[in-house]
């Protein structure tokens, strides 16, 4: 009875509940034929009326489980809402404000992303809160016209929920398409209004099916394109309709009549497709699916609130984040059983994951309600996405009811339900607007319910100018021909977007008026194909497949007037032959062709261009030009006849949205006509046979007949066309050619006539320029007994240079002057007919030559009568070649690495990654090898070795060889490849590479050899990425051994010239960022580098110590890199050492080992200067302003090889430690002209005992920085101001380091403390470790508990240390001191607290740098002699030293001398030397005496009143007697410092005793002289 005790309740059962109603096909159950009321099927179709029909009941038996719309049976009338669910933007994003974009329910409630139970709750809040729009729905659009639409039900339950009215009759439709919430309210009051809106309840979501409305398509005429809608609930089934704008799509019951004005199954094969639409055509579309883009479904990883779907391939290349797809049930397996057995409960859970429900009234009718997909982020990939997985808004609970789902052969099935596209057919020749209807498959036809929008057919935007330009008017001729176009000045297109761009060329009328050729040179007669073919018809390649070969083949020119060249393309491809079905009320159609050329993103065309001429630098219109082989047909210029059309396209998948904007986007498009037409062959008229252009010189040598009569091979000599004058000025040079011609007709009785006009086009037609001016000088000489008169008194031809190419901007950009014409003297005689093998000469007198060169090729010819009609066109003899211009073929190498040498720079280096820029100064194609007769490997070989060829090739001792396909910047992170320092909107070196060949390397070359038809244009340019490995000896910049040269061939071996060497030293001055070699340098030795201070922020001096690789002259250059952060400021600061540093610890004696293990360490002088940059600064970028991280410092000094040097030099420390700080200290030396000669091949260490060693812990090599000095002022103690080296007493002196505290409590710390170079730790020795201060910390809680570890005897590893806060600690440890301090590192001690946070993942917390205390020693000792003869008795003899301790009275000096001073007499007292500590005979007392035992020579001078400091000590002996005898090597003294002196021998130390080297006596010379000087003579 007790109910209010929980303890009473018993679980007896479960109870299910569906997720959601079920949707019925109809309003009822079918009563049969004549039933008055028929049932209504529920909406599909937009616009299509139905009504609504909920269902319920329980369906399930107990044994298969709960039926997915199991529920209690309607038995309430109940009122209707529908909401939009993912096709209005009008609520608030999700965690989003008001003032946000607003998106659609279904984004609001992220249920598109994940299906949560918030989401879920969120569409019955939506319910209750939101309302109906009556613009979408025609029918209970409002709670009103709702009641119109009621579900009416009762007395008795009913499975069918119909919202048709009480009379179940009653339809609506809805305007557009989409997902619709359906929301019902079964508690009304007596106006059937809902009680509250809180008892709307969500029921169901169904998707009706149909197009997004509104869409505005703009596709460019003459384009074969598809269409692509985007909407709801697509399938295959569907179609489209293009009506007028004056239709509507529901007239005519749903089936207007449709519009013509495009074609539909283009482009036209042999005339049999693309044809007009009829009537009724209907547009066949399909939807994006597993099968036709072969991407399947491996498997899916189910999860509670969504499920990730692995595919077998990328993903993202076909669905974008926010697609809807259904899945084919067939191809899944639930549970490890197929569809065929599946219970109704599975059925319901397949439903969930496939998108495909059943009706509840009708099982075996579906209906579509899709799952968005959703992209899986990943930061790491340059995407950002996963290519290969998409999520969906599905997932069951964790537990054993969780579904196992697999798919057949892993391969799951799917479509894209939300985008439909038509196949790429349609074309329209012109502009015209018409009407999109949709159409479904519904009551056996296709019906077009919904009206998707409008597509325009319409003209892209023109280019500035296009044009194409032959070189023949002769009807039915073949030649050469021109395209030429221009983009339009400020179309942004080109600069904006990083996608690739192609060119489209559309030859309108193949067969009628222009028919594209293949490469190659024509021969023979040009009224026929000349040896020349056009493509096969019905040969293709596809952009898949483009090639640089394929551009080879049908282009033999590309050029454009940018200084950087024509921009090498990814390659070209093209189609078959084309031509369209012919209308019943058209004439033939003609056949057409496009190529197309692909260009790489941001490598591509301009909207304007830099030019460079002789009048300066400037940004221009561009133009670009493209020449090919053509036969000419009937072209008539009175109609203007389009003859190519040029689009430039935002390429991409065709037919997919560009970044550009819509898909098939053109950005440009360019009508390219000719203003010249052509003409038949007249009768009678003059038909050229042959027609001679040779040097001057070599055409003089020939008789009036020419090359007829000489040898073949002369004949078919290619002659090179060398200057006949040469002109420089300002950096430019031309070269100028003097030529002649001669022309002989076909039939003598129709001869070259007086006035008859001689046309000569200058191939290869881009590159020559053969005048600033209009005319040039041609004078004609006559065959022997014949005249040249002109009419004027002279022989004079009137000759006029033209550009082949017109365009509207020549002031500002003139055209090449590429063609020639002569008019014959108006009196010249005309050849007789007995003499036809005759022809008088014309002698051009100068034109100027192109800078570029050619391989073997004849120009081309034409003759038109003194009207300019009856043309005819012919080939010219002999083959010409030119070896181009120095400058014209150029190579260079990127600067790059720390070095500017690449990054791996020293001598033996392997795998050093550079990149190399080539320009070619002349068009290298490969044409096609005539195949042997021998098919065998031999002959394949051999025809290989002829195909063209470019090498690069390096210097001795390296070996080169080629970097994966040769693309210098795969992963995009070389800064030159971006960058755009003339601010034009273009990257200044676009990164072309060539692809349609192949590298090879043997030794120190690299070669490309290309492809069959493959082609590298004069002035393009293109990059290689090279791996060489380095010599095994430095190989300095200037080394005239250090070449790299550029060489290549020809087809058949042939050649241009000698091989090019990269640009000068001097050259390259003009090329920032490019070199033309490089220097392998030697690593530097003894580099260390030591801060005075290691806290984050700190202006901290560095002590840099290093040895000299190589003798270097005065005004070299030190650098110094610091890694990032740290600055050297634009106020560069270097300065000496102390003085110690630079001192003689050593006792060597004069003039000897300036270099070597024991030579002093020297300065850089007073002459230098300091400059200041970034080391990691891109070569491009702009000049720092902050964070300068290199220092150059020019000395004035010539250094010394094996000479060690110091310096100092200020730098402010970085903010924050990073590890890379540790890898990032460089010291590079350089040579006046600023080459690397040596360098740090590793970072500089740090603590200089490892200098030998590469560490392999970072912490153990370059220094970095620290949070926070040390907390306290830390003392050395050794128990003196000075200490005295261990050897003198054996002994080791105990260090106390205190205070230390930590900046954290309870931090596990790594200590470590570095000795100057020469300390040893000793902790591990009797009483040589104590972690704590006797008397000073406290005992228990302040000791260091630590097990001492020492590495490379003088750092000394605390490990594993647990400080807390406010307590001080401190230690004591014996060291062993050295005899004297270290001059190539700093002598100083450094504590680090945190030294290595790796291996805790602590903050490195407190540093500092503790100066060593004075060694008690004696250095910088010397001593100098006057006279070095044996017995020599008025000697003097100089002893100089500096000491450490200070003298008080009977302190001093005792020299002891070896046994080579034996019988030297030093006399008492010496002269203390000016700038010198005075000891003297007023303040101290002298004796010279000699070993009682060895009697050997000594002295003592000591102080007997007053005291002196420590510091530098001289004397000068006077009256010196030497010893007696020669001697064979050096005398030395030994030089001390004591106490108690006049105790002598009880005194005692002072300061370590030096051995000081001391002259060598020597016996007299026998003979001595000068010899005769030479005369001198002033010149």
């Amino acid at each position: 009875d007790d109910c209010e005790n929980s303890a009473n309740y018993f679980q007896v059962g479960q109870v299910l509940v569906a997720s959601a109603a079920g949707l019925a096909r109809w309003t009822k159950l079918s009563g049969g034929v004549g039933e008055l009321i028929q049932p209504i099927e529920t909406l599909q179709f937009v616009t299509k009326p139905g009504a609504l029909t909920l269902y319920a009941g329980i369906m399930s038996n107990i044994s298969e489980g709960m039926h997915p719309y199991d529920s209690i049976a309607w038995r309430r009338k109940s009122k209707l809402k529908l909401l939009s669910y993912d096709n209005e933007d009008i609520y608030i994003p999700h965690r989003g404000t008001k003032d946000d974009a607003q998106v659609s329910l279904e984004k609001s409630l992220r249920l598109d992303r994940i299906n949560t139970k918030d989401g879920r709750r969120g569409l019955d809040t939506a319910c209750a809160t939101s309302a109906s729009d009556p613009n979408r729905i025609n029918g209970p659009g409002n709670p009103e016209l709702a009641k119109e639409f009621m579900a009416w039900v009762g007395p008795g339950p009913s499975n069918y929920l119909p919202f048709s009215g009480a009379e179940n009759d009653q339809t609506f439709n809805l305007w557009q398409a989409g997902s619709y919430v359906v929301c019902y309210c079964s508690f009304l009051d007596e106006r059937d209004d809902c009680l509250d809106n809180s008892y709307y309840v969500r029921a169901a979501i169904f998707m009706l099916k149909g197009p997004q409305q509104g869409i505005e398509l703009e596709l460019p005429t003459n384009l074969v394109v598809r269409l692509d809608l985007e909407g709801w609930g697509f399938t295959d089934e569907d179609s489209i309709r293009l009506i007028s704008m004056t239709q509507t799509c529901k007239e005519n019951a749903n089936d207007p009549k449709g519009i013509g004005g495009y074609r539909l199954g283009c482009p036209g094969i042999n005339a049999t497709t693309c044809r007009q639409p009829d009537e009724k055509e209907d547009i066949r579309v399909l939807v994006i699916s597993a099968e036709n883009v072969k991407l399947y479904i491996e498997r899916i990883d189910v999860g509670e609130e969504r499920s990730t779907l692995y595919f077998s391939g990328d993903i993202t290349a076909e669905l974008t984040d926010g697609d809807g797809i259904t899945f084919d049930e067939t191809s899944i397996i639930l549970n490890g059983r197929n569809h065929t057995v599946w219970t109704d409960t599975e059925k319901g859970i397949v439903s969930s994951l496939s998108g495909i429900y059943s009706y509840a009234d009708e099982p075996d009718v579906k209906h579509m309600l899709w799952n968005r997909v959703s992209y899986v982020e990943n930061p790491l990939l340059a995407s950002g996405y996963e290519p290969k997985q998409l999520t969906i808004p599905v997932g069951w609970p964790e537990g054993p009811d969780r579904p196992d789902i697999t798919f057949v052969n892993n391969k799951g099935k799917w479509h894209r339900r939300n985008r439909l596209q038509t196949n790429e057919e349609i074309k329209a020749a012109r502009g015209e607007t018409m009407k999109i209807c949709w159409g479904a498959k519904d009551l056996g036809r296709q019906q077009y319910y919904g009206e998707a929008g409008t597509l325009s057919f319409v003209d892209p935007r023109p280019m500035s100018d296009a044009g194409i330009y032959i070189t023949t008017r002769q009807t039915g001729a073949v030649g050469q021909a021109i395209i030429s176009f221009s983009p339009r000045r400020g179309t942004e297109f080109y600069r904006k977007y990083n996608t690739p761009v192609v060119v489209r060329f559309l030859f309108r009328d193949v067969g009628g008026i222009l028919e594209p050729l293949v490469s190659g040179e024509p021969i023979g007669d040009l009224s026929g194909y000349a040896g020349l073919e056009p493509l096969p018809e019905d040969e293709q390649v596809s952009m898949e497949q483009a090639s640089q070969a394929a551009c080879g083949k049908i282009f033999t020119e590309m050029w454009t007037n940018d200084d950087r060249g024509f921009p090498l393309p990814r390659g070209c491809f093209y189609g078959p032959l084309y031509r369209d079905v012919q209308g019943d009320d058209e004439i033939e159609r003609p056949t057409y062709r496009e190529y197309f050329i692909v260009f790489e993103p941001t490598t591509g065309l301009k909207d304007i261009c830099t030019n460079t001429d002789g009048f300066g630098t400037r940004q221009v219109n561009c133009v670009y030009q493209l020449v090919l082989n053509a036969k000419v047909g009937f072209i008539d210029s009175l109609y203007d006849p389009e003859i190519v059309s040029i689009y430039t396209q935002c390429a991409g998948k065709p037919g997919y949205a560009t970044v550009c904007g819509p898909r098939y986007s053109v950005l440009e498009y360019g009508k390219g006509t000719t203003v010249l037409g052509t003409y038949p062959m007249e009768e009678n008229a003059t038909v050229l046979d042959r027609v001679e252009v040779l040097p001057l010189d070599a055409a003089r040598a020939l008789s009036s007949q020419g090359l007829r009569g000489k040898r073949p091979q002369d004949v078919d000599a290619i002659l090179d066309l060398a200057a006949s004058r040469t002109e420089s000025e300002g950096g430019f040079v031309e070269e100028f050619l003097r030529f002649g011609l001669r022309a002989w007709p076909k039939d003598t009785a129709n001869p070259i006539q007086r006035g008859g006009r001689l046309r000569l086009f200058m191939k290869p037609l881009t590159l020559w320029r053969l005048s600033e001016f209009t005319s040039c000088a041609a004078t004609c000489v006559p065959a022997p007994g014949l005249s040249c008169d002109d009419g004027r008194g002279g022989t004079q031809a009137d000759c006029m240079l033209e550009p082949l190419v017109k365009t509207p901007f020549e002031i500002m950009v003139p055209m090449q002057k590429n063609q020639l014409q002569i008019t014959y003297p108006l009196y010249m005689d005309e050849i007789p007919e007995e003499r036809a093998d005759e022809a008088h000469l014309i002698e051009i007198t100068e034109v100027r030559l192109p800078k570029e060169g050619f391989f073997a090729t004849r120009m081309l010819t034409e003759y038109t009568d003194p009207d300019g009609l009856s043309p005819t066109a012919a080939i010219a003899s002999p083959q010409l070649s030119r070896v181009p211009q120095h400058g014209a073929t150029t190579g260079r190498i990127y600067v790059d690495g720390q070095a500017g040498n690449g990054p791996k720079p020293f001598v033996f280096d392997k795998n050093n990654i550079l990149v190399i820029r080539v320009t070619l100064g002349a068009t290298l194609m490969s044409p096609p090898i005539e195949p042997s007769d021998d098919d065998n490997e031999t002959e394949q070989v051999n025809g290989e070795a002829m195909k063209p060829m470019i090498q690069i090739t390096l210097p001795p001792d390296y070996t080169c060889s080629v970097v994966g396909n040769g693309t210098a910047d795969p992963n995009g992170e070389i800064d030159i490849f971006t960058r755009d320092l003339d601010d034009d909107g273009y990257i200044d070196s676009p990164m072309g590479t060539i692809f349609s060949g192949k590298w090879s390397s043997v030794g120190r070359v690299c070669a490309f050899t290309l492809d069959t038809y493959a082609s590298l244009y004069a002035n393009q340019i293109f990059y290689v990425r090279l791996s060489v490995n380095n010599p095994r000896d430095t190989l300095l910049r200037d080394d005239p051994t250090n070449v790299w040269t550029l060489d290549w061939r020809g087809a058949n071996g042939m050649t241009l010239g000698d091989a090019v060497r990269f640009v000068s030293l001097e050259e390259e001055r003009h090329f920032l960022g490019w070199v033309g070699n490089l220097a392998v340098i030697t690593p530097l030795e003894g580099e260390s580098i030591q801060p005075s201070k290691l806290f984050e922020g700190a202006l901290s001096r560095l002590s840099v110590f290093f040895q000299a690789t190589h003798a270097m002259p005065e005004y070299s250059y030190v650098v110094v890199d610091a890694p990032a952060g740290f600055d050297f400021t634009d106020n560069c600061s270097v300065k000496h050492l102390d003085d110690e540093y630079y001192m003689d610890w050593e006792g060597l004696a004069w003039g000897t080992e300036t270099v070597g293990p024991r030579s002093r360490t020297s300065s850089l002088d007073d002459d230098y200067n300091c400059t200041t940059d970034d080391w990691m600064r891109p070569v491009l970028a702009p000049l720092p302003t902050a964070n300068f991280t290199r220092a150059f410092i020019r000395v004035g000094r010539t250094l010394l090889q094996k000479k060690f040097y110091g310096f100092a030099i200020d730098v402010i420390n970085t903010q924050k430690w990073d590890i890379t700080q540790h890898d990032n200290w460089r010291l590079w030396i350089q040579s006046p002209q600023g080459y690397m000669v040596d360098g740090s091949k590793y970072t500089i260490q740090f603590n200089a005992a490892r200098i030998d060693s590469l560490p392999q812990t970072p912490h153990d090599r370059s220094w970095a920085v620290y949070q926070a000095p040390l907390k306290y002022p830390l003392k050395l103690d050794f128990g003196a101001d000075m200490i005295v080296p261990t050897v003198v007493f054996d002994t080791y002196p105990v260090l106390t380091v205190y205070p230390l505290e930590a900046t954290m409590d309870g931090t596990i710390v790594n200590m470590r403390m570095i000795a100057p170079v020469g300390y040893v730790w000793k902790p591990h020795i009797n009483d040589g470790w104590l972690g704590y201060i006797p008397g000073v910390t406290c005992p228990e809680s302040c000791v260091l508990h630590a097990t001492p570890r020492v590495e490379v005897s003088n750092e000394l590893i605390l490990p594993k240390l647990v400080l807390r806060l406010h307590t001080v600690y401190g230690f004591r440890v014996r060291v062993q001191v050295p005899i004297r301090p270290p001059s190539r590192s700093s002598n100083v001690f450094y504590l680090e607290m945190g030294y290595d946070p790796e291996e805790f993942n602590l903050d490195r917390m407190q540093a500092a740098m503790l100066p060593a205390p004075p060694l008690r020693s004696i250095f910088d000792p010397l001593i100098l002699s006057l006279c070095n003869i044996a017995g020599y008795a008025d000697n003097i003899l100089d002893f100089h030293m500096r000491t450490s301790s200070p003298f008080g009275v009977n302190d001093g000096f005792l020299f002891e001398g070896s046994e080579l001073t034996r019988m030297t007499l030093l006399s008492c007292w010496p002269e203390a030397l000016p700038g010198s500590v005075q000891l003297t005979q007023e303040n101290g007392d002298c004796l010279f005496f000699e070993h009682q035992i060895s009697g050997l020579p000594m002295m003592k001078i000591w102080l007997t009143r007053g005291s002196l400091s420590a510091g530098k000590y001289s004397f000068r002996f006077r009256r010196v007697r030497n010893a007696l005898q020669p001697a064979t090597e050096r005398a030395y003294w030994t030089f001390g410092t004591y106490g108690d002196l006049h105790k002598y021998p009880m005194h005692t130390f002072l300061d370590k005793t030096i051995d000081v080297p001391a002259w060598q006596v020597l016996g007299f010379m026998l003979d001595a002289g000068l010899l005769q000087p030479t005369p001198f003579v002033a010149k």
